[in-house]
């Protein structure tokens, strides 16, 4: 018991905590990114993307947004997985994912269940075409 609570406690103490020029860097400087429908693509995922929106300034919060659901706030954990910086794994409780940068603009994770996302900086996401809506006429 104590040897296991010994291994977590020095885990907890291993995170390097990046700093926001660190978060700059690997974000290249862009603070949104979205999720894509695989690594070659640059359209919206298909079911339930996910946009993350990353805090680069000291006053913005960290915040993960997928369908409905959000996770977002100072709880949030952010720590390098790595010492080459080029992982970064983002924890709120017992929700945990580590976003890889593959390449420059592109960043990938692992989520249970739906298997690897990618990521592009969300100006470069193609979004689908909707049909412009207009008011039902009175009739």
């Amino acid at each position: 018991m104590i040897l296991g609570s010994l291994m977590f406690s020095i885990s907890a103490w291993s995170c390097l905590v990046p700093q926001i020029q660190d978060l700059a860097l690997f974000f290249e400087g862009v603070s949104k990114w979205t999720e894509v429908q695989n690594d070659k693509s640059f359209l919206l995922a298909l079911k339930r993307p996910v946009f993350l929106n990353i805090a680069l300034k000291k006053d913005q919060n960290t915040e993960i947004r997928w369908g409905s659901d959000k996770i977002k706030g100072e709880d949030i954990q952010l720590c390098w997985r790595n010492s080459k910086k080029d992982k970064l794994q983002i924890t709120k409780g017992f929700m945990r994912v580590t976003l890889v940068k593959v390449e420059p603009g592109l960043l990938k994770s692992w989520i249970p269940f739906d298997g690897d996302l990618f990521y592009r900086k969300d100006s470069q996401v193609i979004q689908p075409k909707v049909k412009a809506r207009s008011l039902a006429e009175d009739s």
